[in-house]
């Protein structure tokens, strides 16, 4: 009998060992050398999509006119964090453009979104300007992006709570101090935040369910507030939260689809909070950590998807191929970790940064004269950056050549602004009138002169050559119509002078009988 029980003891044994040993199976735990890799690979995807060789700058020729927007405003953010070098003299003399030109319309920036002052902000930071004398308005008076966007900001929640959330962080990117008689005071800003918090411990966009997303970026913003009242329990309640709606994958699911920009999130907030990504209990599920969760993402080509199942509230982002925002905010992720790990400052505590101009060199002066001879608005960063180097170098020559350059461009986009508002005032095609005829064929002269790169910032051409096809259909029935009215008309007199004609000779035939 012992005989028998003993090998299926044995065998019960080893079963149970090796259902131990796969349950304790721990995650890879990986080196700020492995993720400073997957840093450069995500950047080198980026280039590549923006057809620039590996050996080049990012910050130049397309990627230059994305700035001021959030197309374009996070990657300076992640590689200055990072350490990288690139031109962020380029990119911050195109965002000064954008602002400038921006401050000289009513509504300055964005009317309604302040995180578009925020993100700004912070890109302003990263590139080594001021954001607090960031260029002039339209009065010549120096703009102040904190002042404007934060604490002197009318409706600061009118976008929902991540207005208030993106306003502290921009505060505290570089220790911005409140004016006592300011619109909003810093404490009134960490209370709304707070005030919103739902009884779950997480945040939503205005009401409702609890957003992992907004959950972590109001923890981002919080994390160097914690000496305030409530702020450390408030922090607990959100860490709590996010643990319970961790998956066993390691992920999080925002809006129903799990995706690498939650878990993303999730880790920059751990990370100002000093809270290991990968180590902490609270964030390993499944035996998945965060940062394992955030590489099922990775793609072949470097890059990160958003997903891999089809996400209806994000239709840009295509299932399993590498997206810009998705890598974006996982090359944010990994800086904040490496940043976390190397005891280095938060990813947005910019306390850390030197502003420093760039003067003239023999590379910008090899790059001046191989600028195109047919320039297009793809070289106006390049001319921007360019310029103020000179003007900084005070190379007059330069100076001269690159001013000239400069407007020519301008005047390339004003042509582009003009086609756009003329195709716009066309709506609906279907109700062109035949009057509008000269100002279409205008607009088709004025884009057949474009480059082939000017071409693609005008939106709806196809539109204005049906509006001429239909001017064309009109006026073709008009004259249809006309020739048809005279034809009428003859027929019509034809017809009265035979009837004439016969009356007449019907007379003198009467007569004759007489």
């Amino acid at each position: 009998m012992i005989k028998k029980i003993i090998p299926c003891v044995i065998v019960m044994v080893m079963i149970l060992s090796t259902v131990t040993v796969a349950y304790g199976a721990e995650s890879k735990i990986y080196s700020t050398k492995e993720l400073k890799t997957i840093c450069d690979n995500i950047i080198n995807w980026k280039k590549s999509d923006q057809k620039v060789s590996k050996d080049s700058n990012l910050f130049t020729g397309e990627y230059l006119t994305y700035a001021g927007t959030t197309n374009g405003d996070w990657y300076p953010i992640a590689m200055n964090r990072l350490g990288y070098d690139d031109d962020y003299n380029a990119y911050l003399t195109s965002l000064k453009d954008y602002v400038e030109k921006s401050y000289k319309t009513p509504q300055k920036l964005s009317k309604y979104k302040s995180t578009e002052w925020h993100r700004i902000t912070l890109s302003v930071l990263a590139c080594g300007g001021n954001p607090t004398e960031f260029g002039k308005d339209k009065d010549g008076n120096s703009i102040n992006l904190i002042a404007d966007g934060t604490y002197n900001r009318d409706g600061l929640g009118r976008q929902g709570i991540n207005g208030y959330i993106w306003a502290l962080i921009a505060l505290d990117s570089n220790n911005y101090s409140v004016p006592s008689n300011a619109l909003n005071s810093k404490e009134s800003i960490i209370n709304s935040i707070i005030s919103a918090q739902n009884s779950d411990g997480g945040w939503a966009l205005t009401s409702g369910d609890s957003d992992v997303d907004l959950t972590a970026m109001a923890l981002q913003s919080l994390a160097k507030n914690q000496d305030y009242k409530n702020v450390k329990d408030s922090i607990n309640k959100a860490l709590n939260y996010l643990s319970k709606s961790q998956k066993n994958s390691g992920g999080f699911t925002s809006w129903g689809t799990e995706n690498v920009e939650s878990s993303s999130q999730v880790v920059i907030a751990l990370s100002a909070l000093n809270i290991n990504a990968q180590t902490d209990k609270r964030f390993i599920k499944g035996n998945n950590t965060l940062l394992s969760a955030i590489m099922k993402y990775k793609t072949s080509d470097g890059g990160f998807t958003h997903s891999y199942v089809n996400d209806k509230d994000n239709p840009t982002a295509v299932a399993g191929k590498s997206n810009s925002m998705a890598s974006e905010q996982t090359l944010l992720a990994l800086s904040s970790y490496i940043r976390y790990v190397n005891g280095e400052k938060s990813l947005y505590d910019f306390t850390d940064t030197i502003s420093k101009k760039s003067p003239l060199t023999d590379k910008d002066i090899e790059k001046i004269n191989n600028l195109p001879k047919d320039l297009t608005t793809e070289n106006y960063g390049d001319v921007l950056a360019l310029l103020e180097k000179a003007q900084y170098s005070k190379n007059e020559k330069y100076v001269s050549t690159l001013k000239n350059d400069k407007a020519e461009i301008e005047k390339i986009q004003e042509k582009i602004n003009s086609i756009n508002t003329t195709i716009n005032s066309l709506y609906p095609i279907d109700n062109v009138k035949i009057s509008d005829k000269d100002k279409i064929e205008k607009v088709i002269a004025d884009y057949n002169s474009l480059s082939s790169y000017d071409k693609t910032k005008v939106s709806g051409f196809d539109d204005t050559e049906r509006a001429l096809a239909v001017v064309s259909e009109k006026t073709r029935n008009i004259i249809v119509f006309a020739v048809l009215t005279v034809v009428a008309v003859l027929l019509i007199l034809f017809v009265v002078l035979r009837i004439r004609k016969r009356i007449k000779k019907k007379k003198e035939i009467d007569f004759e009988e007489e």
